[in-house]
């Protein structure tokens, strides 16, 4: 596929490689955005003509992957410009309200101290701030299931650690910049760790695998070590 790159009113569309596009919404990221993103990945999904394979959204993207076996490129090109210059209906997706338990032992929460320092502010405080609020899901991504989430108040904003840690348990909550999230598997990151959740985050032989979607709203609730052991034994089931 030759590079390809549109700069459209409201849009920018390149290629990405020999078999997928990216289109970029020229808005500021935030609630809005992300419902056009959804609301123009639901339409080309649904739309025959374009035959794709996938389409990821992001935070201001979606990465259309294309049937490279039933493509043509110049008829794709300028279907999917038509399109983008056509109106969309933006329909207001369902949102959830999903509270999730958060124990922020110093067992769990690694970097709880240096965040309340780099914070000027005790652990308690920060414990209390992020808990008290209610936060919306951007989008998954990084790893399958990983919850970007927005809302987090400017006073816990925390930079990413210089040197990754190699290793971070699933269910760990951390802060990385302007945001907070969930860790779905363990993995190396460079987030702050402030606490962790009993819940499994990402259950991939579930039909719905990740815990939330794009535009749901996530509460942490936080709980004690014995209440984070006996939740963890309940998620694990009994033993055989």
């Amino acid at each position: 596929m030759n590079q390809f790159e549109l700069q459209g009113k409201h849009f920018k569309l390149s290629t990405n490689g020999d078999a997928a596009y990216i289109i970029t919404l020229k808005e500021e990221i935030g609630k809005p955005l992300t419902q056009k993103l959804i609301s123009i990945a639901s339409s080309l999904r649904s739309d025959n003509r374009f035959n794709l394979l996938e389409v990821i959204p992001s935070y201001q993207s979606l990465t259309l992957i294309v049937n490279r076996d039933s493509f043509d490129r110049i008829v794709f090109e300028k279907r999917l410009v038509s399109r983008l210059n056509e109106p969309f209906e933006y329909t207001p997706s369902e949102s959830r309200l999903i509270e999730i338990p958060v124990c922020y032992d110093s067992q769990f929460g690694l970097d709880l101290v240096n965040v309340a320092k780099h914070c000027h502010m005790t652990t308690d405080e920060l414990i209390s701030l992020h808990s008290s609020q209610i936060y919306w899901v951007n989008m998954l991504g990084f790893l399958p299931g990983f919850l970007y989430l927005s809302g987090l108040r400017k006073s816990l904003y925390c930079p990413r650690k210089e040197t990754p840690s190699i290793k971070i348990n699933a269910g760990s909550v951390g802060i990385g910049g302007e945001q907070t999230g969930i860790y779905p598997v363990a993995s190396p990151g460079g987030w702050n760790i402030i606490g962790q959740t009993p819940l499994k985050v990402f259950i991939p032989s579930s039909n719905h695998p990740a815990l939330a979607n794009p535009l749901d709203r996530i509460k942490f609730n936080p709980i004690t070590l014995d209440e984070f052991k006996q939740l963890q034994s309940d998620e694990q089931g009994p033993q055989s």
